[in-house]
């Protein structure tokens, strides 16, 4: 084998130049598996953290909102007539509709898992034509004295002429 002969700033830069070449493969190895897994992993910390903060936005604005109108809902609550009376009033839309005829009104029993501020009432009405429901319906909502539904039963009357329903409303009274 052939010697080479080299001259001192030949060799200096020959070792230069190896350990340059060792210091790149080096960092080709390391890179990929250390600052650039770490980078990778940041990255998704990061887009991981924009998702909660967007769903956490998503969250705090919902909650706003029904704060909102829990704070509507309680200023009709207080904005409601002192003397207000459940049973009354929805006899008077009975009346206004002119269902008394085919019409029976009671209160229900309070449930053991009801509040005494929610009471409760059935109203039985046969052979009342659809639009007579809807037109019933629309003004006891209209009056905006947080009356809601609780629930509906509706078929056709036994005579078949119109609807037989009954119908649990429900409201909230000040305590």
């Amino acid at each position: 084998m052939k010697e080479l002969n080299l001259e001192s700033g030949e060799r200096l830069g020959l070792i230069f130049g190896s350990l340059t070449l060792f210091m790149v493969l080096v960092l080709l190895l390391y890179i990929p598996s250390g600052p650039r897994k770490q980078y990778e992993l940041a990255r998704q910390e990061l887009n991981s953290a924009h998702v909660e903060l967007r769903n956490a936005k998503l969250i705090k604005l919902s909650e706003e909102q029904r704060l909102l109108q829990q704070e509507q809902l309680m200023e009709r609550l207080e904005n409601r007539d002192a003397g207000f009376d459940f049973m009354a009033f929805i006899d008077r839309r009975v009346r206004d509709a002119d269902l008394v005829s085919r019409a029976q009104l009671s209160y229900l029993p309070r449930a053991r898992n009801t509040p005494d501020n929610q009471p409760m009432v059935q109203l039985r009405l046969e052979g009342v034509a659809l639009t007579e429901l809807i037109d019933f319906l629309y003004a006891v909502y209209d009056s905006k004295n947080l009356v809601a539904m609780h629930r509906m039963e509706v078929k056709p009357a036994a005579n078949n002429l119109g609807l037989s329903c009954v119908l649990i409303l429900v409201t909230i009274t000040q305590t």
